[in-house]
């Protein structure tokens, strides 16, 4: 059943190091968290699941916020569900660069924006922040992480760089063991439009006189949304479409609407409403926050070539360097029209994982899903009844029984 209760976000705070030297002393990690960290008893710990953000998202994934706002993995979460929160305890991370903590946070001796002096972080940093703050947090090994999209991402990098943290992981929309080919061209696009936009001003635009580059960033989302909502030309995704009653400036209304010429979208048609009503709401973060969140994704890399030097696993179980993902185990949902994370760099990187050990299963979403559907429960459990109808008797949905008798398993059980 869903999560019903509602929910906070808490903030756990690490002394931190990133990969380049750079320390942040007071670095602060936004989670939430479902279900009593303590069995019934109140003695014993009851195993952890771990869900990694996705691009431009949040920590709330399920349950209700205080806005009313269901999370986005709700479906998942919940007494008896797939992520049962009798059985585990649940936690669930915002990316480390959101909007409680990124280049707008002030600088606490000028009591100014960071903006350009924020620091640089890879999405590594990212992985490692998070497995330092599970760590603070009493947690030394996790039963179950969860990701999807740049979420997987992160997986990879803990997967790889310390298998012994972790015993199952659940992907969707799953990356490669690096950027594909189309998203990194994407992101250089990306980033150099706004890059070249004086207004956007290296990230210092946060004086009350200066303008905030907007209609360069609804630009790049109105080219970014459009590639994950709609892979093929005439196919919607989601409810069309989502309203708002946000009023833009009238240079950000035209490059919405230049944006969808240039995507050969009619702006009447459904897809560009719903397509404009997701670009409205993201607009109301921070431009900076989704070019730091870009430039991390952009130094994803575990391909063997780039870890081998560093498998923190192999240095201290040279028995077993040669298998260090062995028992390890991998469930995988893929979109075969994902044209951000491609069907066929996410087998690449299961292929490397079994190379390694681990036993892992994929699951073939409909053949016209796109990276989107990956982002919300809602949407994998309608692409599910699409792929194999929910059968009434069992009472349970494709995806989420997938899910179910995944972790049902014994963790040494073969899939």
């Amino acid at each position: 059943m869903p999560y019903k209760q509602t929910v906070k976000p808490q903030v756990e705070t690490i002394d931190f190091t990133t990969a380049d030297g750079h320390r942040i002393a007071r670095l602060p990690l936004t989670i939430e968290t479902y279900g009593e960290r303590k069995h019934s008893d109140g003695k014993t710990d009851k195993p952890v699941v771990v869900v990694l953000p996705h691009f431009l998202g949040s920590a709330h994934a399920a349950g209700v916020d205080k806005s009313g706002q269901v999370g986005h993995f709700d479906a998942l979460v919940g007494p008896g569900d797939a992520l049962d929160t009798e059985r585990y305890h649940v936690i669930s991370f915002a990316p480390l660069v959101h909007s409680g903590w990124g280049p707008q946070t002030l600088d606490e001796h000028t009591q100014q924006p960071l903006g350009s002096k924020f620091p640089s972080l890879t999405i590594g940093d990212f992985a490692a922040a998070m497995r330092q703050c599970l760590l603070q947090m009493g947690i030394a090994r996790v039963d179950v992480l969860v990701g999807a999209s740049v979420g997987s991402m992160l997986i990879m990098q803990m997967m790889f760089r310390w298998p012994e943290f972790v015993d199952r992981m659940v992907l969707f929309v799953p990356a490669g063991v690096k950027l594909a080919v189309l998203l990194e061209q994407f992101a250089v696009r990306w980033i150099g439009g706004i890059d070249a936009d004086p207004k956007w001003n290296h990230g210092d635009y946060y004086a009350k006189d200066h303008p905030k580059p907007l209609a360069t960033y609804a630009r790049v989302l109105t080219e970014f949304f459009y590639t994950a909502l709609f892979p093929l030309r005439g196919l919607v995704w989601g409810e069309p479409p989502l309203e708002t009653s946000d009023s833009l400036p009238a240079d950000v209304e035209q490059a919405m609407v230049e944006g969808l010429k240039a995507l050969d979208l009619d702006a009447g048609s459904v897809q560009a409403r719903t397509l404009q009503g997701v670009v409205k709401q993201l607009l109301r973060l921070d431009p900076n926050i989704l070019l730091w969140q870009m430039r991390a994704i952009r130094s994803h890399d575990v391909s063997l070539r780039a870890h081998a030097a560093s498998f923190e696993y192999a240095g201290e179980h040279q028995h077993m360097a040669e298998q260090p993902l062995e028992g390890k185990k991998i469930l995988s949902f893929i979109a075969p029209c994902d044209h951000i994370m491609p069907a066929a760099d996410a087998f690449d990187a299961l292929e490397c994982a079994r190379s390694l050990g681990a036993q892992t299963k994929s699951v073939m979403l409909p053949r016209d899903a796109g990276h989107a559907v990956g982002l919300s429960a809602e949407q994998l459990v309608k692409q599910g009844q699409r792929a194999r109808p929910a059968d009434a008797d069992r009472k349970q949905l494709y995806v989420l029984a997938m899910i179910k008798n995944f972790l049902a398993a014994p963790v040494a059980a073969k899939l």
